[in-house]
């Protein structure tokens, strides 16, 4: 899942920002077979730092 938020306050003393900016929120979770989860991802990527690309296959 991708999705925009704000940054909270704490996160934004983590990033040593002064003002508020977007960030991209990434969730997701990777399986191995039969349903057993090999890895979780909650992230977090400064909007005005990063961009994302998509290609569909």
């Amino acid at each position: 899942m991708l999705s925009i938020v704000m940054l909270s306050a704490e996160v934004m003393e983590f990033f040593d920002l002064a003002e508020p900016v977007p960030a991209f929120r990434v969730e997701g979770v990777t399986f191995c077979g039969k349903g057993m989860i090999l890895e979780m991802e909650d992230s977090l990527y400064r909007g005005d730092q990063y961009r994302f690309a998509v290609k569909a296959t």
